[in-house]
């Protein structure tokens, strides 16, 4: 028979029992439990904050509505128009998902958040998981982009707007055919992303046609694995938690 001995079982990386056992090895033994207890309070509390980013006319706000079931003119619908209108941050309420917040970012590329200040001036630190929105193509932008979130160890998927609109302007192209177009667009995006080794999900949606392309794969695909993100995060935001507050003490 196998000795399986004393050891602790391989459910948490290591890496999480190291940082769990320097945290607590300058409390005293009886306030531990009590110290645990704490971190579960605050994880059930924790929320997790989905930036919806991308270029300015990118089609951001439209998205946010069609995942949140809202016309554009519906009471509570983020605001859409061809100018410039999300100028500050604001937060949505996910359905079915209590415990998630959408927030829709300003667009970046414009005069106000230009391109070279915009991941200061937006404080990417402050969300948990990205939703990367581009239109048309892949642009240098949407690449700055992902380099920042990758750099934060943060989540994020690549979700690809107008492809109806897309797919109308090539429907007069000799041998067209709507699957090959589809692929094309989806294979321009991975091109991009795996030559950075990354391995995100990637979207193609309309957010005027929810019932066609992968609006309703998006959707089933993040409310899915949203408590496995919340978990991903969670070391995170406490990380950035403890060393405010480090900073502050000094």
């Amino acid at each position: 028979m196998e000795n399986i001995g004393f050891s602790v079982p391989h459910k948490i990386p290591e890496e999480y029992i190291n940082k769990i056992t320097e945290a607590v090895q300058s409390t005293s033994p009886e306030k531990i439990p009590q110290q645990f207890m704490t971190f579960l309070k605050v994880y059930d509390r924790f929320k997790l904050d989905v930036a919806v980013t991308g270029d300015s006319g990118s089609g951001k706000s439209t998205l946010i509505n069609a995942l949140l079931g809202l016309a554009h003119d519906a009471k509570g619908a983020a605001p859409t128009g061809v100018v410039e209108t999300t100028m500050e941050p604001a937060a949505y309420q996910y359905p079915n998902c209590p415990q998630v917040r959408l927030w829709d970012l300003p667009g970046m590329g414009t005069p106000s958040f230009t391109s070279k200040s915009y991941v200061e001036t937006i404080n990417f630190n402050l969300y948990d998981v990205f939703f990367v929105v581009i239109s048309e193509r892949f642009r240098e932008n949407n690449m700055l982009l992902i380099d920042e979130i990758h750099k934060q160890k943060k989540p994020f998927y690549v979700i690809r707007t107008k492809v109806d609109n897309d797919l109308r302007a090539q429907s007069r192209k000799y041998n067209f055919t709507e699957t090959g177009a589809l692929t094309v667009m989806r294979d321009e995006c991975l091109k991009y992303i795996e030559e950075k080794n990354l391995h995100p999900h990637v979207f193609l949606v309309s957010a005027h046609d929810t019932q066609n392309y992968d609006m309703q794969k998006l959707k089933d695909t993040f409310e899915k694995e949203a408590p496995e993100l919340k978990r991903e995060v969670f070391p995170l935001f406490l990380a950035s938690l403890f060393s405010g507050h480090r900073r502050k003490r000094r």
